[in-house]
């Protein structure tokens, strides 16, 4: 049984109350968009649902069979989330004037991405997920209605943490909306797959989209820019970095406390770093009030593959316990590898278990990498020096002082 399976439990209670989440088009003032999908690189493992698998999940205290669930409820349930009743046709809605100035910027094995410039706004991130086919996609089976809609509910309730009144937080990325789409790729976008193709080295490791036919569904997630990752961004010296981390840990305490949220695989590809005006940025956790100094950068999570969460009584989880290759991998002068091997024996292979820690093992991660992985501009200043002391003594006392992203964050004096 697939995992993401298990992830529509939250959505079938919902949609027989009646009340589904709608998307608030927001504005966003982010910049670059390159890194709004990860990357490809040999020091990345590429995962994919179809690896894992889960049983069962707790929704209103009764034990229920994913199996029984029909693909039916969970198509329908997916077109409510986007706002339609039936697939959108795919040239019409992403034709090239509703889309202009389009371009692919990256790609996964999931699908395709796409940024394009909307007049008078800020740039648009385009991820392309063929699903409902049988047709093998860049070697892996299509996902189906039950697996994506995991994917749209969690990136749809982390987004919506930026309204929220009591657990707020702006720090997941912003989702503009979602579409299901149907039809044969635009002729525009298949221009732009092959410009993508033939301006890289090694060219597309992914399939022709020139593949599908007038019969192909897809889910389309338009998501707002949100800089650059970390591991290419370039501070100018650690008061940046430690106010990066500060928004990390904010963010990802906020979700605790709204979602019990893990995210389960923050690298610092799936960090992303954009400049801002802000001076200060407020995070509220059970209501109380707690305000970080930006020092002119903005921190933004994304990608929630391996993520944890409660939504409406239900555990959204992926059981990582039946995917040993995550934790074979060889961890020497890679730490992030041996967070994955941290985090099982931490949840004693018990991934439906909500255990904040691991959020604890991600921040150890990402201050380690800011301290010996980032770059400096101005490595030298004494502005650097003492920020970069402040990390380092986190890095020592982070994992023996604090339980969770949430107790770190309450321990402060913001």
């Amino acid at each position: 049984m697939h995992s993401d399976l298990t992830k529509k439990a939250a959505l079938l209670e919902q949609s027989d109350e009646g009340s589904l989440h709608e998307l608030s088009l927001l504005d966003s003032s982010i910049e670059c968009a390159e890194s709004l999908i990860p990357k490809r690189k040999p020091s990345q493992r590429e995962t994919s649902v179809y690896n894992r698998s889960s049983i069962f999940y707790n929704l209103s205290s009764k034990l229920i069979n994913v199996d029984v669930l029909s693909s039916l409820s969970a198509r329908q349930i997916v077109l409510r989330r986007c706002g339609q009743q039936e697939p959108l046709p795919f040239d019409e809605i992403y034709s090239q004037n509703n889309i202009p100035n389009c371009k692919k910027i990256g790609e996964g094995v999931y699908g395709e991405v796409f940024m394009y410039q909307p007049p008078n706004d800020v740039p648009v991130v385009l991820k392309i997920i063929p699903i409902e086919g049988e047709l093998l996609v860049n070697g892996e089976p299509q996902k189906r209605f039950d697996e994506i809609l995991s994917e749209i509910v969690i990136s749809m309730e982390l987004s919506d943490l930026r309204n929220d009144k009591v657990n707020l937080t702006d720090g997941f990325v912003r989702v503009k909306r979602v579409t299901c789409v149907k039809g044969v790729y635009p002729q525009h976008l298949l221009d732009e797959w092959e410009k993508f193709n033939d301006s890289t080295l090694k060219g597309s490791e992914n399939d022709n989209p020139e593949i599908f036919d007038e019969d192909q569904v897809y889910i389309v997630f338009e998501l707002y820019n949100a800089g650059v990752d970390l591991e290419a961004f370039q501070f100018k010296n650690a008061e940046e970095s430690y106010s990066i981390f500060l928004q990390i840990a904010y963010s990802l305490a906020v979700a605790e406390t709204k979602f019990e949220f893990e995210h389960r695989d923050l690298h610092w590809g799936n960090v992303l770093i954009s400049h801002t005006k802000e001076k200060f940025i407020e995070y509220r956790i059970d209501g109380r009030v707690f305000k970080i100094q930006t020092h002119g950068v903005k921190a933004t999570i994304i990608d929630y593959t391996l993520s944890r969460m409660v939504y409406d009584d239900a555990v959204l989880y992926d059981n990582l316990a039946k995917d040993e290759e995550l934790f074979e991998q060889d961890s020497e002068g890679e730490y992030q590898f041996e967070i994955y091997r941290l985090m099982r024996d931490r949840v004693e292979n018990d991934f439906i278990r909500f255990e904040p820690f691991t959020n604890l093992l991600w921040l150890h991660y990402l201050v380690d990498k800011l301290i010996d992985g980032a770059r400096y501009r101005y490595s030298k200043s004494d502005k650097h020096k003492f920020a970069l002391n402040k990390l380092m003594h986190l890095r020592d006392v982070l994992l023996d002082d604090f339980q969770s992203a949430s107790d770190f964050a309450k321990s402060l004096t913001i």
